[in-house]
């Protein structure tokens, strides 16, 4: 029980403003990178809830908070750049990025969307790049283990993505092929961290907590009959745990 509140008293000053805001080790930046396209993810989610759900008010506002969120993240990844090459690359992703933007405040329309899976799919790669670049100027291990469990939220966001995006009848022949695609991620990922050698105590438990949620999600096909809201709610919940996970690791490598 102590060991437990521990864990949760230094999660709490993680998740405080003023940690967030800092960047001092290379495991910081890559979460702030990997935030990024967790976030592509899910304001492509929260845009077609909205229009799947007209009465529920709050997919435009966690939408919307997910905008504002990779622009802060991106405006301070770019003023940390470690180097010229790095701080071009997140340039160009600013570039991309004002696009996306524009797609997401256009009206509606079933191809527009589609077009927007693709530009958000582009864009998350794009993200991946930088992350390779940058993990290329340390050969830290554990750096290498909070990219994964930070991609573990991506892919979450990315499976649950198309799963709205075939319930809307989104106009895109790759759905099903992405959604199959993040969902094998998701598990091998999650394995891979069960079986890592820097696991403790807390990383352990926060493992156990995620597999006990993960088996609802493992079990989502394309083409389940599942309320695409359910599938929100329990994913927004395996994301916390996710990110307790993420944020547990970068402070183990401290």
């Amino acid at each position: 029980m102590i060991r437990v509140m521990t864990l949760m008293v230094l999660l709490f000053l993680a998740f405080s403003p003023k940690a967030q805001a800092q960047i001092k080790t290379h495991s910081d930046y890559i979460e702030k990178l990997q935030e990024l396209r967790t976030l592509s993810q899910k304001m492509g989610m929260y845009y077609l809830m909205e229009q799947l759900f007209k009465t529920h008010p709050e997919y435009k506002q966690k939408k919307e908070e997910a905008i504002q969120q990779f622009e802060d993240i991106l405006v301070e990844l770019m003023d940390n750049a470690p180097d010229e090459e790095l701080g071009m690359e997140l340039q160009k992703l600013n570039l991309t990025w004002i696009y996306v933007q524009n797609l997401l405040k256009k009206p509606y329309e079933r191809a527009a969307a589609g077009r927007l899976l693709d530009k958000l799919e582009d864009m998350q790669k794009e993200i991946l790049d930088i992350i390779k670049l940058y993990l290329k100027s340390t050969k830290e291990k554990q750096a290498q283990l909070v990219e994964i469990a930070a991609d573990t939220r991506v892919q979450l966001q990315r499976m649950l993505l198309y799963f709205i995006a075939k319930r809307t009848r989104v106009f895109n022949k790759e759905i099903d092929n992405r959604f199959d695609d993040a969902k094998t991620k998701l598990q091998e990922e999650l394995a891979f961290l069960d079986k890592s050698p820097y696991n403790d105590e807390d990383t352990r438990l926060i493992l156990d907590m995620i597999k006990s949620q993960i088996k609802q999600i493992k079990n989502l096909k394309i083409d389940s009959k599942i309320n695409p809201i359910t599938t929100v709610i329990l994913a927004e919940r395996l994301d916390e745990d996710l990110k307790m996970l993420v944020k547990t690791y970068r402070m183990s490598v401290r």
